[in-house]
């Protein structure tokens, strides 16, 4: 029988929107959550965020901000989402894409594809306590990847922007750093098909070396999300396939038994619905836990956990997660949700592997 799921709120303020979170385990054991701190949704201002844990979640402490605030108003820009994650060599490291607006844009409510987008980096020697100056890529695109370390110096992320061959659709590309995040000037087609947006990637190197990117499906009719597996560092990848899960932003990876998991906004629809503006078949924050085969849908394991049902009747204010695995194998994941608030705000859930159910309800 599954237990009860326990809950927390790390950060609640009703005077804004609070959302886009990412966590990091660090050697000490602190855990640290960044998120952006905005005024809506599709953001006119927007600050990110860092704030910390020194007993599993619990408790959070010392909320501080990244870097400047990014206004319309002020700077034609604005943060978008944020994720952070440990390098090889102990580092800290923090990407985040920002919106650049049109100088003679006359209104921050613009269509995205109007919009550039450009990814920044921070680094922390100091498990987050100081942090570098921002550095700006040559990544272009929206929801940039977490940064992924093939080796010291081969760097890679996974970000989507609107396709040029295929109008409508998104291109979704996998960018090369070979100098440890300096310079990254080589771009790998991930995923790219008419009629079709491969959103928000999310990759994971495998045990026996492949990579797997899964991706959200952004035109919300029927389509579930989708994955691609490649066996040359991200230089070539496979055609997309459906995913078992209907997810926006999911967070892969690997657990420690070796099971896949992935984190995400769930926007299965019901029966009949035709985009993500009808009510969904279980809104919420959801998790996915399963193997290969069972992301393939050719037999293996596949499982499905409510992590939390979300009754705000706008789907844009639930889910987009990180989540740590502790030693004994706990997972604790953050995410937005609203339910009855009047913005979103940032949660917590921890849960094991055993909780997992074999159907969806």
């Amino acid at each position: 029988m599954t237990r009860e799921l326990r809950y927390v709120t790390i950060a609640r303020n009703d005077e804004l929107y609070e959302a886009f979170p990412d966590i990091c385990l660090l050697p000490s054991g602190k855990l640290l959550c960044i998120y952006r701190e905005a005024d809506v949704h599709v953001a006119s201002t927007s600050r990110i965020i860092l704030i910390e844990s020194d007993d599993r979640g619990r408790t959070w402490t010392n909320p501080r901000q990244l870097d400047d605030r990014l206004t319309f108003a002020q700077d034609f820009a604005v943060w978008n989402a944020p994720r952070i994650g440990m390098l090889p060599d102990g580092r800290l490291v923090v990407n985040i894409d920002a919106f650049v607006f049109p100088p003679d844009a006359g209104d921050w409510n613009l269509p995205q594809n109007l919009l550039s987008s450009q990814t920044f980096l921070w680094f922390s020697e100091d498990e987050g306590r100081t942090w570098s100056e921002r550095h700006l890529t040559e990544v272009q695109g929206f929801c940039t990847d977490k940064i992924l370390a093939l080796t010291a110096d081969h760097w890679i992320t996974a970000v989507a922007y609107w396709s040029i061959r295929f109008p409508g659709a998104f291109r979704l590309h996998t960018v090369h750093s070979l100098d440890g995040g300096r310079t990254w000037p080589l771009s790998a087609l991930t995923a790219e098909e008419d009629g079709v947006q491969h959103d928000e990637p999310s990759v994971v190197r495998l045990e026996d070396g492949r990579l797997l990117c899964v991706m959200r499906e952004n035109v919300h009719t029927t389509r579930p999300s989708h994955y691609v597996l490649s066996e040359d560092d991200g230089y070539t990848w496979s055609t997309p396939r459906p995913t078992p899960f209907f997810g926006d932003r999911p967070a892969a990876g690997l657990l420690q038994s070796g099971r896949l998991l992935a984190i995400y906004r769930n926007v299965e629809p019901k029966p009949g619905a035709t985009n993500l503006n009808d009510e969904g078949r279980n809104p919420g924050t959801w998790a996915w836990l399963g193997d290969l085969a069972g992301l393939e849908g050719d037999g293996g394991e596949s499982r499905f956990l409510e992590i939390e049902y979300d009754g705000c009747e706008s789907p844009g204010d639930y889910g987009y997660s990180g989540w740590v695995q502790f030693d004994d194998g706990e997972v604790f994941c953050v995410y937005h949700h609203r339910d009855a608030a009047p913005k979103s705000l940032i949660r917590g859930c921890w849960f094991r592997e055993e909780e997992f159910e074999a159907e969806r309800r």
